[in-house]
């Protein structure tokens, strides 16, 4: 049985083809015939797995966690239905079994050994892995615009414009945002990575597309690596009609993930590294600190509508979109009335108990930027956003 309540995700070691491996679940099997091993594993949705051996020992196995080689078969595909070929397997030796659980529900695996024999269990009956490294909460950018510092503060910016979220030497994350009647959201998000520029753009019209360096990219296959990006892969998924992500893996399971849902953008950076981050700038502050700092990386802006504003993309700072809408600097950001967002709150056709119902399914550090968007624009719906 996956549990979805299961989100652990051991860092360390070489995954292969997991290009991310969410909600894991770990097992062994140990080979009671020499040959070739094949199996499948079925589930209701999406699942991957990867299968690591021969050890002579449980013990064996479990010093490998945290540190494990290339794994002897593994799949990535956007399948219920995983088929895994492991050759020349030994009679007596012991195999690691990762099943990762992609669609994040609960769902049942049944397994069928199709040749070959076995005998399996689940590892933490026989050995304790290591504990998961401590990581930092998901940071960046969400809905109706909510920015997450690399602290986990959480502040709203409305401001029309285009904006640094994260800036370092080699790496810059821009947004655009839309002015929707009294409020705004992020329409559109771009990274650059040395000299090469991934736009996403939300909106029906650009689903299952992507511009690259200027030129749009369609994509038919969900789940699969699309493009690189200055030598990291850019792996697409379609999670449903009105959503899609893309996610730009740097390494060591950390990763920047674009999110679309209608208009909406949002974007993630998960786990992220003081070896890509060390120096970054810009609306997500210092890191790992987080503090609001303005351009002269001295003076801190304790005012958010000052803050945001110092970090309109200026002049001197390349253009990562395509081409130029809105405010251009030097004319500055538009900001909203607050009195007009407050009005907009207290006239919501959404109650707080139907805000949290929608929002249920969102991670507990966004729940509170959901519900503020579901009630803010009376529309339940919107919590697709997350």
């Amino acid at each position: 049985m996956f549990d979805s309540t299961n989100t652990g995700t051991t860092h360390g070691g070489n995954f292969g083809c997991l290009y991310s491996h969410p909600n894991e679940n770990w097992f062994y099997f140990k080979a009671d015939t020499t040959g070739t091993l094949r199996m499948r594993t079925v589930t209701g949705r999406d699942h991957d797995f990867a299968i690591w051996g021969p050890y002579h020992t449980m013990e064996d196995a479990g010093i490998a966690c945290g540190h494990l080689p290339a794994p002897m078969d593994c799949s990535y595909s956007s399948t219920a239905h995983e088929h895994q070929e492991v050759l020349n397997i030994e009679a007596g030796e012991f195999y690691i079994f990762l099943l990762s659980n992609y669609a994040r529900v609960t769902q049942t695996v049944t397994v069928h050994v199709d040749s070959g024999s076995l005998s399996c269990a689940a590892v933490e009956a026989i050995v304790n892995p290591p504990p998961p490294e401590i990581t930092r909460p998901p940071v960046g950018a969400h809905g109706d615009p909510h920015m997450v510092t690399w602290s986990g503060e959480k502040y709203d910016f409305h401001g029309v414009c285009d904006l640094v979220l994260a800036s370092t030497p080699d790496l810059d994350i821009h947004i655009r945002t839309h002015e929707m009647k009294e409020w705004s959201y992020v329409e559109a998000a771009s990274l650059r990575i040395g000299d090469d520029v991934l736009e996403v753009t939300g909106g029906k019209d650009n689903m299952n597309k992507v511009r690259f360096n200027g030129v749009v990219h369609e994509i038919e296959d969900s789940k699969e690596k699309v493009l690189d990006i200055s030598g990291h892969p850019v792996v697409f998924t379609k999670t449903s009609d009105k959503s899609q992500e893309f996610e730009v893996h740097l390494g060591d399971n950390e990763k920047i993930l674009f999110r679309t849902w209608n208009s909406f953008v949002s974007i993630t950076v998960q786990n992220p590294s003081e070896r890509n981050f060390g120096s970054s700038v810009g609306l997500m502050g210092s890191f790992p600190a987080g503090e609001k700092l303005a351009r002269d990386n001295k003076t801190i802006l304790s005012d958010v509508n000052e803050f945001g504003q110092e970090w309109q993309v200026n002049g001197d700072e390349a253009k990562l979109f395509h081409e130029a809408k809105g405010p251009q600097f030097p004319q500055k950001c538009e900001i909203p009335s607050s009195l007009e967002m407050r009005r907009r709150l207290e006239a919501s056709k959404i109650t707080v108990e139907e805000a949290e119902i929608a929002c249920a399914h969102v991670e507990s550090h966004l729940k509170d930027l959901c519900m503020f968007d579901v009630m803010a624009t009376s529309d339940e719906s919107v919590s697709g956003a997350y």
